[in-house]
């Protein structure tokens, strides 16, 4: 239900500008609405065809991939890394780390918190332990300001980024495969829950700001009517939530 309600809201979205829009070229109201409809219907059997084809050979995004990998542990992640490499290649699989060719460390730093100095200072660690200089540190996302501090402990690190890591597992036919989600029924929101988030008063001036915004795209564009009618939507949030007590 909740996907057939978006879809219509959507399609909505995109019939009202594209009526307005085309009233202005053709003068006619029924020959707009006609061709509003039919682009309408056009867009989303186009949008249904793609989602389709995605679904089929869709792979986990980036930001999926990782999640995936945090879920799996340090341990079984190391491990999946490892076994993408020839034989020739790798050596001393101690998670989170191991060795390839002989001479570069891997640090397998992927989790759900951030990376952190101490993060980096254990990387340092398990290089001298090992009396390596060079290493791969692999992470969710590491700042700057942190792969500044790893040069600073004289080691040549590498920070292959997530887009590196995905497509490196997808040439090597590595990626994890996903559990199959549980389909669980969410507690429905109550009018009372939704309205204090709605009607913030702290939100107001973001209210007026989009509504004399559009209010002033109005003077500047032929579809006067399509742009009173939504500004009118922001400024009426606005006066609601100065009128609403909290």
């Amino acid at each position: 239900m909740k996907k057939i309600i978006d879809r219509v809201f959507i399609s909505l979205l995109i019939l009202i500008p594209l009526f307005f829009w085309s009233l202005y070229f053709t003068k006619s109201w029924w020959q707009s609405a006609v061709l509003a409809i039919a682009v309408t219907a056009l867009i989303n059997m186009i949008w249904i065809a793609v989602s389709v084809r995605i679904k089929k050979t869709r792979t986990p995004s980036r930001l999926e991939l990782f999640r995936l990998l945090s879920v799996m542990g340090v341990v079984e992640s190391t491990n999946l890394l490892y076994n993408t490499l020839p034989a020739n290649m790798k050596s001393d699989l101690e998670p989170p780390t191991f060795v390839i060719n002989g001479d570069t460390l891997v640090y397998n730093n992927i989790k759900f918190g951030a990376t952190s100095e101490e993060d980096i200072a254990k990387l340092y660690r398990a290089c001298k332990a090992k009396g390596l200089n060079k290493a791969i540190f692999i992470a969710t996302q590491t700042s700057r300001s942190l792969m500044t501090f790893a040069a600073h402990l004289g080691i040549y690190v590498t920070f292959p980024d997530r887009y590196y890591i995905k497509r490196y597992l997808v040439n090597h036919n590595a990626l994890p495969e996903a559990p199959t989600p549980v389909k669980i029924k969410l507690p429905k929101l109550k009018p009372k829950e939704i309205a204090p988030v709605v009607f913030d008063r702290r939100k107001v001036k973001y209210y007026l700001f989009s509504g004399f915004t559009l209010l002033l795209m109005s003077m500047l564009t032929p579809l006067k009517l399509y742009y009173l009618i939504f500004s009118s939507v922001p400024i009426a949030l606005a006066v609601i939530s100065l009128i609403i007590k909290e």
